[in-house]
């Protein structure tokens, strides 16, 4: 909903048009030939433009007015469509990452030492320095806070593409994901990731694949892989 914040002077716009409002005396009757009254406040240039030809009021087109505040509200609009665009891309912890702070980052794709048992132990390093980072990149006072705040759980740290499906564990594959307030949850994806490295480590789909789609949209592969539009 647009809200135009500037109040539209009738005569004005009737001046503008070369036209004017139907005046009625009190019985209702037209007085067409009333002079329009054009305050001396406003400077003489603008008077003139604010004047008819004849100097006289005639009837306003409803047509032609509402067509100019058609274009006063579109033209309003522009700078507070743009403005809400600004803050609606703004990063939050939700069921998928911002792109531009957690587009994924791949550590290996070697399989050999993926699936190797005890493999996203060895490998995972996330100090509580970076977690600081991370949840600062998006706007998070702490772990139990904001978006983070909905359950007793808070928020997993967690790696977009995962770790036992060789991720990094560089910033750029990390971001806040709340175990709950959602359907999407950090849960639902651990299923997910499990799901994806036991057909990669059994030889049902490339590494490469899996890493890709589970980056791109973590949401969209679920149910892709497991069929269904809900957990």
């Amino acid at each position: 909903m647009v809200v135009v914040s500037e109040v539209v002077n009738i005569s004005t716009i009737c001046g503008l048009l070369g036209r004017g409002p139907v005046w009625r005396n009190g019985a209702g009757s037209s007085m067409r030939s009333r002079k329009h009254v054009i305050p001396n406040s406003i400077p003489l240039p603008q008077r003139r433009l604010l004047a008819s030809p004849n100097d006289e009021i005639a009837p306003l087109s409803r047509f032609v007015l509402a067509r100019l505040l058609t274009i006063l509200v579109t033209a309003t609009s522009i700078p507070l469509l743009i403005l809400a665009l600004t803050f609606s891309t703004a990063a939050v912890a939700g069921d998928l990452p911002d792109p531009r702070l957690t587009p994924g980052d791949v550590l290996s794709t070697a399989t050999g030492e993926i699936c190797h048992p005890g493999y996203s132990k060895k490998v995972r390093k996330v100090p509580e320095g970076l977690k600081r980072q991370v949840f600062a990149e998006y706007a998070i006072s702490s772990n139990h806070e904001d978006a983070c705040g909905v359950t007793a759980e808070g928020c997993e740290v967690d790696h977009l593409i995962s770790l036992e499906l060789g991720g990094s564990n560089d910033i750029k594959n990390l971001w806040p994901e709340p175990y709950g307030g959602s359907t999407w949850n950090a849960h639902v994806k651990d299923r997910l990731e499990n799901e994806l490295h036991r057909r990669v480590c059994a030889g049902m789909m490339a590494i490469e694949d899996a890493q890709a789609m589970i980056a791109k949209d973590w949401i969209a592969a679920y149910r892709q892989i497991f069929g269904t539009d809900e957990p």
